[in-house]
C-alpha cells in the first residue's frame, strides 16, 4: 500500500511531500520549517508529539539554535495559517511541559490508497493509527538524521539545487555614533521590494524589522524568519557619502556565499541598492525582471525625505505623523510619481485622527493620497488598506470597507499596516476570534510592538474578555510603562469586573507622569474614596472641562453615563457620529453601552454608521 501524500483535516489539505498547505484551492502561505513540523503532527494526529522529538526532526545535532525561541516561532506561524487560536485551538494543542497535539480528524484525500475514514485513535481504527504512527516516527527518525531530500520548496537539498528564499536584514551602523535608523531600514526594504517581485520567498520589511537596532546573529535570524539565505550588511552615510558593506550567507552552513563593499556619493545609493538585489538574485540562480510599474522613485532626494517619513510613521503620535506628512508632502513635489510615497502619506494623516486630534483635513487628504497610490500602482496593500478603513470607519460603509481591505491581504499578507487596519475593522464589527487570528500574524512579525500587544488588548475587552485584558494589558506595561493608552484598556476592564480601587489606580496612572497633574491625580482618588466610581467619574468630568484632552472619543460620553446622565451621554454620542469622529462604531461593541442599547436613541446611532443593517 502507497502511503498517501495528500491528507486533509477542515477546510485544509496539506501536501506532506512539498509541504504546500491549501484552503477551499488557495495556496496558504506557510515557511519551510513550519511546514515540517505540521506534517509530523499531521502524521500522528491526537497523540502527544513531545518537544523533544519536534527538536530531534527539526534540527539536526549539529545545528545550533535556541531551540525553545525557535519551536515557539514556528508553532506560532502555523496557527497563523491554520487561523488557530493558542488559547482555544481547533488543530494545534498546547500540552503545557510536554508538547503538542493535532486535534482534528485527518483524512487522506486519494480514496483509493488508504479508506476514507478519519484518522484518530477510536476503536475500531487502530488500524489506520498505526499506519499513521509508523509514517510519522519513520519521518521524524529520517528529519533528525537529515536524510531526507524534499523538493526545492523546502530549502537547498544535498543535491545541490539553488535556495529559494533569502532575508534582508535591517541595516547596521559602521559607526555606532552615526546611526541612522531610519536609512537602516529604508535601505533594507528597498532591496526587499526589488527581490519580492521575483520567485523568490522574500520576508516584508514588517517581518525583519524586529532586527533593527540590534546587533542580531544573521544566521539565527534566518532560522526564525525560515530561509535559505540572509543577507547582512552594514552602511554610513557622512559627507555626502554612502559606506555600505554587506554578506550573503547559507543559513545551513554558515558560509558566505558572497559579499560586497561600497564607497560611493550618497547620489548613487539606487545604483547600490540595483547591484545588491542583482548579485543576491545571481547567487540564487535568478534574473531580476524589470520592476512593474511605477513604484520607485530615482531622484535620491525624494528617497532621504521618505525614508526618514516611515520613521516617523511608526512611532504613532499625532507630532510624528504631522511631520512624516510633511516630509511625504515634499517627496511627491520633487517626484509626482512615486505611488508608495503617497501610501505612507496616507497612513500618516489617517493616524492622527486616530489618535484623537480634528479628523480634518487630515481625513480628507489621507483618503486622496489613497486614491492617488492606486492610480498609480493598483497593488499597493498599504494604500487598499487605508482606503479600506476610510471608508468603513468614516464613510461607515463596511462592505466597501472590507473589500479594499480583504485585497490589501492579498496583496500583502505579511504587513503590518494591513494587519492592524483589518483587525480593528473586525472588532469593530464584533468578529473577534478574526480579529485575533490577524493579531497573532501582526505579533509573530514583531513580538515586542506595543501597539499590537496593545490591540490585542482591546479585542480583549471588546470580546467581553476581562481577565485576558488585564493580562494583556499588564503584559504590554512589561514592555513600555509609559505606553499610556494600555493603562485605559486595563482600567476599563477592572472597571467592569468591580475591582475600583484597582480601575481608579490604572486610570490615574499616565497622569502621574506629569508633574502638572498632581492636583489631578490627587482630587481624583479623593472623589473616589468617596463616591466610588460614580465620583471619580463626576470629577473627571470636571477636570476634563478644563483639560480638553479627549478631543474626538467616547470618553467624555461613559463618563456622563457613568454618574447616571443617560440623556447627556447619548447627546455626547450624537455628536460624535456628527463629527464623524472614528470612534463611534465601537458603540456596537462597547460594554459600557450595554444598558442603554435597547434605546431607540441608541438604536437609531447603530443604524446611521451601519452596525444594524436595514433590511
Amino acid at each position: 500500500m502507497s502511503s498517501p501524500h495528500l491528507v486533509r483535516f477542515g477546510t485544509f489539505e496539506l501536501d506532506r511531500t512539498t509541504g504546500e498547505l491549501r484552503s477551499k484551492g488557495q495556496r496558504v502561505p506557510l515557511q519551510d520549517q513550519p511546514a515540517q513540523l505540521l506534517a509530523i503532527l499531521v502524521s500522528r494526529p491526537g497523540a502527544i508529539v513531545t518537544r523533544d522529538e519536534l527538536r530531534k526532526a527539526l534540527w539536526s545535532e549539529d545545528t545550533f539554535v535556541e531551540f525553545d525561541t525557535a519551536l515557539n516561532v514556528a508553532v506560532n506561524k502555523v496557527r497563523q495559517a491554520l487561523r488557530d487560536s493558542a488559547s482555544s485551538p481547533r488543530f494545534v494543542e498546547t500540552v503545557p511541559r510536554r508538547g503538542y497535539r493535532f486535534l482534528a480528524d485527518v483524512q487522506p484525500v486519494d480514496a483509493d490508497a488508504v479508506p476514507s475514514v478519519p484518522l484518530t485513535a477510536g476503536p475500531g481504527r487502530r488500524r489506520e493509527w498505526r499506519w499513521w504512527a509508523m509514517i510519522g516516527a519513520a519521518l521524524a527518525a529520517a528529519l533528525g538524521l537529515g536524510l531526507v531530500l524534499l523538493p526545492d520548496r523546502w530549502g537547498r537539498s544535498a543535491s545541490g539545487e539553488s535556495p529559494r528564499s533569502v532575508a534582508i536584514l535591517p541595516f547596521r551602523p559602521l559607526a555606532a555614533e552615526a546611526r541612522d535608523e531610519a536609512l537602516e531600514i529604508g535601505m533594507a526594504e528597498a532591496v526587499i521590494v526589488k527581490l519580492g517581485q521575483q520567485r523568490l520567498r522574500v520576508p516584508s520589511i514588517g517581518a525583519v524589522q524586529r532586527y533593527a537596532g540590534r546587533e542580531p546573529d544573521p544566521l539565527r535570524a534566518g532560522r526564525e524568519l525560515g530561509v535559505d539565505t540572509v543577507l547582512d550588511g552594514s552602511l554610513q552615510r557622512a559627507d555626502g557619502r554612502l559606506r555600505v558593506s554587506v554578506r550573503l550567507l547559507d543559513v545551513r552552513s554558515g558560509t558566505t556565499r558572497w559579499a560586497g563593499r561600497w564607497d560611493i556619493p550618497w547620489t548613487d545609493v539606487f545604483a547600490v541598492q540595483d547591484a545588491m538585489a542583482n548579485e543576491v538574485a545571481r547567487e540564487l540562480a535568478f534574473t531580476l525582471a524589470s520592476p512593474q510599474g511605477p513604484k520607485h522613485t530615482t531622484s535620491p532626494e525624494a528617497y532621504d525625505r521618505y525614508v526618514r517619513a516611515r520613521f516617523l510613521v511608526q512611532q504613532r503620535t499625532p507630532e510624528a505623523s504631522q511631520r512624516a506628512g510633511e516630509l511625504l508632502e515634499e517627496v511627491v513635489k520633487l517626484d509626482p510619481g512615486f505611488a508608495p510615497a503617497y501610501a505612507v502619506m496616507a497612513d500618516a494623516y489617517l493616524s492622527i485622527p486616530w489618535m484623537g486630534a480634528p479628523i480634518e483635513p487630515h481625513l480628507t487628504r489621507a483618503r486622496q493620497a489613497a486614491q492617488r497610490s492606486l492610480e498609480l500602482d493598483p497593488t499597493g496593500a498599504e494604500a487598499h488598506a487605508t482606503l479600506g478603513t476610510v471608508l468603513a470607519q468614516f464613510d461607515w460603509d463596511p462592505v466597501a470597507g472590507e473589500r479594499e481591505l480583504k485585497q490589501a491581504l492579498e496583496l500583502g499578507p505579511d504587513e503590518p499596516t494591513v494587519l492592524r487596519l483589518y483587525s480593528v475593522f473586525l472588532w469593530h464589527e464584533g468578529r473577534f476570534e478574526e480579529a485575533l487570528a490577524l493579531n497573532d500574524r501582526e505579533l509573530a512579525l514583531d513580538p515586542a510592538s506595543v501597539f499590537a500587544n496593545r490591540n490585542r488588548a482591546i479585542i480583549f475587552y471588546y470580546a467581553r474578555r476581562y481577565e485576558d485584558c488585564i493580562a494583556q494589558s499588564r503584559k504590554t506595561l512589561e514592555l513600555d510603562r509609559h505606553f499610556i493608552t494600555a493603562y485605559g484598556w486595563l482600567a476599563k476592564s477592572l472597571e467592569q469586573l468591580g475591582r475600583d480601587q484597582e480601575a481608579v489606580d490604572a486610570y490615574v496612572a499616565p497622569l502621574t507622569f506629569r508633574e502638572d497633574r498632581g492636583p489631578d491625580v490627587a482630587a481624583l482618588r479623593a472623589a473616589a474614596a468617596a463616591g466610588g466610581m460614580r465620583g471619580f467619574w463626576k470629577r473627571w468630568l470636571e477636570i476634563e472641562q478644563r483639560q480638553q484632552e479627549y478631543f474626538n472619543t467616547q470618553v467624555p460620553a461613559i463618563a456622563w453615563l457613568s454618574i447616571g446622565d443617560r440623556e447627556r451621554a447619548l447627546s455626547e454620542l450624537e455628536k460624535l457620529c456628527e463629527a464623524r469622529s472614528l470612534w463611534i462604531r465601537a458603540i456596537g461593541v462597547e460594554p459600557t453601552w450595554d444598558p442603554v442599547r435597547a434605546d431607540p436613541r441608541f438604536q437609531a446611532l447603530l443604524r446611521k454608521v451601519r452596525l444594524v443593517r436595514d433590511p
